[in-house]
This record gives structure tokens, sequence and C-alpha cells, in this order.
């Protein structure tokens, strides 16, 4: 037995090498080493809505009536234009004004030109001086001055009431100029400056500068440390700062050549979140959601930049939020794994769509891009190489087999074949012994019962006699 088996069990080992073998190079070749890069074929970009036409509409002949040139005619309010530029304020949705073009108002030309100007959008960002509703014949409306940052007064008129704003907050004005306006103050005193008729004041911030290096004390205030700490708001002054040097610093100041990025769980930012705040780093994940949302209430924030990219990214060890100026319209949700190099914020305590607290790590990302497997220095052709090699050595083992399984068959029926023959020699398995005489038919013969009491004839009890001649007697 242990002569037979052993051709099989030396088949069966090679069979088993062979495929450590294939295990080996199949690893070596797609698992053992991979890098994020852009996908090789772009996927197609949903197609945005265009964006319908405005409501509002601004009638040039109506205006034509104002009169601003002296100080009396600054003092008056016409009440056709002004009901006229209400009307078609109420009717500005986000992005009209865009639309129409937008600009950002100039003071000395608006008070030196204002009839070449009229009825232009524009818009002034400003300290919000005072603000008192108004109600009266000509409707509902809130008067209010703003102060720029050169100290000139700016009056509005806005046809929604403000939502959470007191004196001293900074906000933004915009609509349609109708004049060089005096407005009287609930003091009595004057406001005299450009006045805009608009839809309603925004929460705004003053523009800050590109910043291209981050503070030492920048992180100082920020706060996280609990739940109640990291559920505040995210857009802070802090973070837009951050925000502002991630997208305009230098590449080689943001990630140096020399050092290398690491990759950093988020179970890790969870846990030492002190520690690696301002860090440059990567995190990844499965993109569980994205949108491209509004940067501060309509847009309004100290950058300037609208619209701000925000990637939810979900992994074994937690949940990553990552935003970023990059365009990220052909990732796919649940679909790809997403590299996101950037900066560590803060946690942000949120609630799921089960209605319990969750933690994420806030990152400020300065690329975003789908994780892929990279392709192996060696060349394709090697590889099938390889592979042939591999199947060739699988088919040799296979007729290798098929012979030996046919010459077993051979040799079984020589076995058979001679153990038949064995059983039929004399002296095998209860046949004859090789010297005893032949037998004949009457040997076996039975003469009938012996009436005289004594051995029949032909038995065991003595040798039949011949038989005597005719009338002898017995």
């Amino acid at each position: 037995m242990g002569g037979k088996g052993a051709p099989n069990a030396q088949r069966r080992m090679l069979f088993y090498s062979l495929v450590l073998i294939v295990a080996v190079v199949y690893y070596m070749l797609y698992g053992g080493g991979s890098e994020p890069e852009q996908a090789s074929v772009p996927l197609p970009v949903p197609q945005q809505p265009k964006q319908a036409e405005s409501l509002a509409k601004v009638d040039p002949e109506v205006l034509t009536g104002v009169r601003d040139t002296t100080r009396d005619d600054r003092a008056l309010l016409e009440p056709a234009p002004l009901e006229h530029l209400m009307a078609q304020a109420g009717l500005l949705v986000y992005g009209d004004l865009e639309q129409f073009g937008l600009d950002r108002g100039d003071w000395i030309e608006l008070t030196a030109s204002a009839e070449e100007r009229r009825g232009d959008p524009v818009y002034v960002i400003g300290t919000l001086k005072w603000l008192e509703p108004v109600s009266d014949s000509r409707g509902y409306r809130v008067r209010a001055e703003i102060e720029d940052e050169d100290g000139r007064a700016w009056n509005a008129v806005v046809v929604t009431e403000p939502f959470e704003l007191i004196p001293g907050d900074v906000v933004k004005a915009a609509g349609f100029f109708f004049k060089h306006y005096d407005m009287l103050r609930p003091d009595r005193s004057t406001s005299s400056g450009p006045l805009i008729v608009g839809e309603e004041l925004l929460r705004s911030a003053f523009r800050i500068e590109p910043v291209t290096a981050l503070r030492e004390d920048l992180f100082v205030r920020v706060r996280d440390y609990d739940m109640s700490e990291a559920g505040r708001p995210i857009d802070t002054p802090e973070f837009y700062e951050l925000l502002s040097y991630v997208s305009t610093a230098p590449e080689e100041e943001l990630f140096p050549p020399e050092v290398e990025l690491v990759e950093y769980s988020a179970t890790e930012l969870h846990r030492h979140t002190d520690r690696h705040r301002g860090k440059r780093m990567r995190v990844s994940g499965l993109l569980a959601h994205a949108e491209k949302v509004l940067l501060g209430p309509r847009g309004e924030n100290p950058l300037g930049i609208p619209h701000v990219w925000k990637l939810w990214l979900s992994s074994y060890s937690g949940i990553s939020l990552v935003f970023t100026f990059e365009d990220a319209s052909d990732f796919v949700i649940r679909e790809h794994v997403i590299d996101a190099d950037g900066i560590f914020f803060r946690r942000y305590a949120y609630e799921n769509q089960r209605g319990r607290p969750n933690i994420a790590a806030v990152v400020i990302a300065r690329k975003v891009e789908r994780y892929v497997h990279a392709e192996h220095p060696i060349s394709p052709f090697l590889i099938w190489i390889i592979l042939g090699v591999i199947t060739i050595g699988g088919v040799l083992m296979w007729l290798g087999g098929k012979r030996d399984r046919a010459s077993e068959i051979v040799a079984r029926k020589r076995r058979i074949q001679r153990q038949k023959k064995l059983t039929r020699l004399p002296g095998n398995l209860g046949g004859p012994p090789p010297d005893a005489p032949p037998t004949s038919p009457s040997d076996d013969r039975d003469d009938g019962p012996n009436t005289s009491g004594g051995a029949n004839p032909g038995s065991v009890a003595g040798p039949k006699q011949a038989p005597g001649p005719p009338g002898a007697a017995t």
C-alpha cells in the first residue's frame, strides 16, 4: 500500500505547491502595493439644471423722474419709483441678482453718477449701525444704515425683516441702486449715501486676504472635547482661515515632497484631537454622501466663495467629514473609495439618520482622489508567461495522472486473471489431491437395503466382490 500510494502523495504535494505559487504570484501582482490616482476614464458629469429666468424686471422708464442733485432732492423719496423697486425686490430669489450682473458698489461713483447707475444691481458689506421697521401706505419695509470698511454710510430699504440681526453685526445689503439719499436716523440726524432697495439683509463677514501661512495661535479657541463643544457650528473664523490656507498655499509648502504623507484613521483623530490638530494627513473611506453646499448663509463668508464640496467618508474606524473646493461631481456614492489629503481641524458631533449622536473627524482637504489599484511594474507580457507556465504544468499533471490511472486499470485486470488461473489448478480451493485415482459413476451406486443384516455390498463395510458364474451359490 505504501509503495502504490507514494506517487499519488507526491502528485498531491506538487499540486498544492503550484496552487501556493499561484497565490503568491497573484498577491505580488495585485495585492502587494496600490496607490491612489485619478480614474483613467472620467465618469460623466451630471448636468446642472439651468436657472430659471428671474421674475424681477426693473423698468427704467419708472426711474426717469428720480432726482438727487440737490439737498432737497436727496431728502425726498419718490413714491412710484420706490414702490416699483420694492415690488421687484420682493420677487428676487437666490441667484437672480448674479444673473443681472451683481457688482460691489463704489460709493464715490454711485453718488457722483447716480443718473447712469440708477436701477443697477449692487451690494455692500459693512457694519449694521441701526435698523427700523416701517409700515405705512407703501407697505411694510425695514430701513437700515450700514457703515463700510472705509467708514462711509450706506442706506438700505429691504422688504423682508432681518432674522436675528443686531447693530454691530457684519451684514450684506444687495439690491437695486435707487438714488443718493439723506436718510433720517432715529436720533433725527441724517445719513447721506447711496440707497439700495433689496429683498433682505444677510449676515456676512468682511473679506480676508488669502492666507499663505498658519498662525501659531490659530487653534487656541477651538474646543471639541465633549459633545456640547463638538456640536458647535463648524463655520467659525478659524475654519475660514484654515480653508483659505489649504486652498491658496503653495503645493510644496502644504505637502513637502520630502515628508511622507501619513494616513490616519478616524478613531485616532477622535481620541487624540489635540495631538493631530493642524497636522497634514490623509483620510480614506467609502463615499457615503457628497453634496455641493453654500458656504455660510446664502454663500456669505469671508472668502467670497459661495460653494464648497462636503464629503462624508465611512470606514471601519469611523466617519470623516471632508470640506474641499475640488470638484467631486465625478465620484459615485457608496461605490468609490476616496483619499483626501489635507489638514485636520476638529471633531464634529452630529445626529445620524437613526437619531443617535455620532462623531466625525473634520478635515480641510486640498486634494480628493478616487482610490484605485496601481498597475504593477511587471509587464503584462511577463504575467502571461507565468500564467502560461502554470497552465502547462497543470495540463501535464492531468495527463500524467490519466496515464497512471490507465496503467493501474491494466495491472488490476492482470491480477484478477492470474487469481482466476490459480483457482483452477488441482489441490487448490478444495479440489482432489494430485495422486487420487480417477473415479467412475458406478462407485457411487446404491444396491438397496441389506436384508441379511450385513453391510451392503460396496459399502464402507468391505470391498465389493466380483460376481460368480451363473448358477453358483451366493
